[in-house]
């Protein structure tokens, strides 16, 4: 009987490809977008892990996920990005998952974060509890936007700090963000949170900038 509904769910409402809408049979992208979408094989120790390359129909994906209330499709695309965390994360155990916060004005206008959303499903694959809440941002930085490298790293001084010390507090953290371009971001969070008690602290994003 289960397999008769699964079939009939199937029929009214097929997988779609999350980055055109056609009809796929039950993959994310279809066969075309597919041979846009480039896994990050980023080997520098030095950078943050990522997924993807933002760029193709990642960044299509994840541009409608940020600004145009892509959420369901975004959250297909953090799922297969968490697979493939599963497969390359060093083999020391991580603690906790915490996502890097997102600013108040883009939380109102969005309804959610997009990097909350991929921390949670990198928790969920890994197994391992997620602190939404841990990190917060200052309610006056503008963001990142339009800055060059050297005013991203500049502008990051002060602009997160840990809301919840008790929750990383020799905890092995799991810091996750959606898309990653100069690591500024990336590099004050840990920073905040090495400062907050935490043990240390792996990056991981879904994309990463060319």
């Amino acid at each position: 009987m289960g397999r008769i509904l699964a079939e009939l769910f199937s029929f009214f409402f097929p997988m779609r490809c999350i980055c055109c809408g056609s009809v796929t049979g039950g993959d994310a992208f279809c066969s075309q977008c597919e041979q846009w979408v480039e896994p990050d094989d980023n080997s520098d120790p030095t950078q943050p892990g990522a997924a993807f390359v933002y760029e193709g129909s990642v960044r299509t994906v994840i541009i409608a996920f940020k600004n145009s209330g892509g959420h369901e499709a975004g959250r297909t695309l953090a799922k297969l990005g968490a697979r493939l965390l599963q497969q390359t994360l060093e083999p020391e155990p991580m603690d906790l998952v915490v996502p890097v916060p997102s600013g108040r004005t883009s939380l109102r206008r969005r309804g959610y974060n997009p990097a909350a959303i991929v921390a949670y499903e990198v928790a969920r694959a890994l197994s391992l509890p997620l602190a939404a809440t841990a990190l917060e941002r200052s309610p006056w930085f503008k963001g990142q936007k339009g800055k060059s490298a050297a005013q991203r790293i500049a502008s990051m001084q002060g602009v997160y700090r840990v809301a919840q010390p008790d929750k990383v507090a020799g905890k092995a953290v799991l810091l996750v963000d959606d898309v990653v371009t100069t690591g500024a971001t990336l590099a004050a969070c840990s920073h905040e949170l090495i400062e907050g008690g935490a043990s240390r602290v792996i990056c991981f994003a879904l994309a990463r900038t060319p």
